[in-house]
């Protein structure tokens, strides 16, 4: 009786756990839609024009006109952080979706094949593991220039390594479990044993180390910009707009309030949004 009891308490505690959790998750897949509009639509619905030079308003504190004052240069705070959410944003959810995708595709040749291609790959993440990822990026953006983009190519360039070495685990524990051996000897091919069989029993894995790197990669990305080799000046980018305001803090700290309050508002999100997904997947 006792044993069954503590039985039904169990149950019971992780019923409501998960029942908690999902009411979070889905609170915070909300907030990150939001989020996700305002990047969206953020530089057409800028109360100001975030570009425009106004030497008469330099240094403004917030007012009615201005919600969150202006800068140095006199142009409207509120409205680069609404024009630059989408630069931050959607180029560290591209960011994540390009290296995982590589990642899981290399992941699932080195597992699945194994041999000399599992060993070159494997090596080659190696090499890209041994040195940190941001100063690398540091080192590859610096060569190839400012820019968004380039900024992107610096961080994927060791940002897959975390995906393929995670896939290619997982895939060489599945391949050798029952019914993938049925599959081969029913005479499917390996491209349908790894997309129909093979890919549906990772993704999970794949989805819940995503969402957890996007508040990373929105960090990184700004890091750059702040960095100057990331976005380049005027574009209105989070990180940029902290290293422009930074010179001139203690005359207008709404300048670098803003953007930084912006970083860790949207990063919160998504890092809350991971760890609840990750805590519902174990």
């Amino acid at each position: 009786m006792t044993v069954n009891k503590r039985s039904k308490q169990n149950k019971a505690v992780n019923k409501s756990r998960k029942k908690i959790l999902m009411t979070r998750l889905y609170v915070l897949i909300v907030l990150a839609v939001i989020l996700l509009i305002i990047a969206g639509i953020g530089a057409f619905v800028t109360p100001n024009d975030p570009y425009k030079i106004n030497a008469i308003m330099m240094k403004k504190a917030p007012s009615s006109e201005f919600i969150f004052g202006t800068d140095s240069y006199g142009r409207c705070v509120c409205s680069r952080v609404l024009a630059g959410a989408g630069m931050t944003i959607y180029g560290a959810l591209f960011l994540v979706i390009s290296t995982a995708t590589v990642g899981t595709v290399l992941g699932t040749i080195c597992g699945y094949y194994g041999g000399v291609v599992d060993t070159v790959i494997m090596r080659i993440t190696d090499l890209m593991l041994a040195f940190p990822q941001m100063v690398l990026a540091i080192a590859v953006a610096g060569l190839a220039g400012g820019g968004l983009w380039n900024a992107i190519l610096a961080l994927g360039i060791s940002g897959w390594t975390l995906y393929c070495r995670l896939v290619r685990s997982r895939v060489m524990s599945i391949k050798h479990e029952s019914y993938i051996l049925a599959a081969r000897l029913s005479g499917c091919s390996d491209l349908k044993i790894i997309v129909s069989y093979i890919l549906p029993m990772i993704v999970g894995s794949v989805v819940v180390n995503a969402v957890t790197q996007i508040g990373t990669s929105i960090i990184w990305i700004a890091g750059l910009s702040f960095l100057g080799i990331g976005v380049r000046a005027p574009q209105a980018e989070w990180g940029s707009m902290i290293n422009e305001a930074r010179g001139a803090m203690q005359l207008a700290p709404w300048a670098v309030i803003a953007p930084c309050a912006a970083i860790f508002i949207t990063v919160t999100v998504f890092n809350c949004m991971g760890d609840t997904v990750r805590d519902i997947a174990d």
